[in-house]
């Protein structure tokens, strides 16, 4: 099976996770409802109960696992987390728009990757050299 790369793992993990955010701005609930999603991707604890209860979540989370080589993948999800945010941000919490934006990642990850920080650019660098994904992560798999 061919390795996933790593920028599309984060989307799976944004995926699985993703609480539904359908309002205008990112208002108060909005923010907590964020907050709690990114404390989901990154605590193991939260993170494995919410897995177990659904069978696309298991998929993803076993792929990254495969794809990691058992190490690494608190730091996928750590990043998810921050590009979740960010998609969040962009999309004032509009589920439709967020869904918009992962569907464009989807289609061109190497524009999404160019908007991300220098750091986070790195971390996706590292993690896919870790994971022996020589393709890069501007490589479609």
């Amino acid at each position: 099976m061919p390795k996933l790369n790593l920028l599309y793992v984060c989307l799976l993990a944004i995926q699985f996770a993703g609480l539904p955010l359908a309002t205008a701005e990112l208002g108060k609930d909005s923010q907590e409802a964020l907050e709690k999603t990114q404390t989901l991707l990154r605590d193991p604890t939260q993170r494995n109960a919410a897995i177990n209860q659904n069978q696309d979540a298991r998929s993803n989370d076993a792929e990254l696992q495969k794809l990691m080589g058992g190490k690494g993948a608190d730091g996928v999800y750590d990043l998810s987390a921050d590009i979740f945010a960010k998609i969040v941000n962009e999309s004032n919490g509009d589920v439709v728009v967020m869904q918009q934006k992962i569907e464009q990642v989807q289609k061109n990850p190497e524009a999404f990757l160019k908007s991300l920080t220098p750091e986070q650019q790195a971390r996706i660098k590292s993690m896919a050299n870790q994971s022996g994904d020589k393709r890069g992560p501007s490589n479609k798999p």
